[in-house]
C-alpha cells in the first residue's frame, strides 16, 4: 500500500477485510468495502479540506457548531478529546512520514483551539461506526450490490 494520498479504496479495503469476522463471506466482504468508501470520503472531505485549510491559515475561521450533538455511539467532544484525536492523527501521520520519506504530516497540532474543535466535529460527523457501517453493508447487501473478492 502506498501513502495515504495514493491510496485507493481498493487498498483499504484489502486492509479491512480480514478485520470484519461475519458468517458470510459476502458480508465480509460487504462491511469491508463499505468501511474501505467512508475511509476514502473521510481523506477526502476531511483532511484534505482541513490540511489546505491548516496550510493557508484559514482554520482559524472555523468554530465549532454549538448546537451540534453527536451521532448515536460516538463520542461528545470537548477540548481534550479533540486534542487526543489530533494527537493520534498526527502520530499516524508521523509514522506514515517514516515509512514514505519525502512525505510530510499536516501537524494538525498547530490548529488553533477553537477550530481543533471543529475539525473533530466534522470527523464524527464523517466516519461511520461499527454498526453503521454494518447496517449500510447490509442493506447494500441484500439489494443485490456485488462487492471485490
Amino acid at each position: 500500500m502506498g501513502s495515504y494520498s495514493t491510496t485507493t479504496v481498493g487498498d483499504v479495503y484489502r486492509t479491512t477485510l480480514d478485520r470484519w469476522r461475519e458468517e458470510k463471506p459476502d458480508m465480509q466482504k460487504a462491511c469491508a468495502w463499505v468501511e474501505a468508501e467512508n475511509m476514502q470520503k473521510f481523506w477526502a472531505e476531511v483532511i484534505k479540506v482541513w490540511f489546505a485549510r491548516l496550510q493557508d491559515g484559514t482554520h482559524i475561521y472555523y468554530y465549532p457548531d454549538p448546537y451540534w450533538k453527536p451521532k448515536k455511539g460516538h463520542l461528545v467532544l470537548d477540548q481534550e478529546c479533540a486534542d487526543r484525536l489530533l494527537t493520534e492523527l498526527d502520530a499516524d501521520f508521523q509514522l506514515e512520514a517514516g515509512r514514505f520519506p519525502g512525505s510530510k504530516g499536516p501537524d494538525f497540532n498547530r490548529m488553533a483551539p477553537h477550530a481543533r474543535i471543529a475539525f473533530a466535529q466534522a470527523v464524527s460527523d464523517m466516519l461511520k461506526s461499527e454498526s453503521e457501517i454494518h447496517d449500510e453493508a447490509e442493506q447494500r447487501f441484500k439489494a443485490g450490490e456485488q462487492f471485490p473478492k
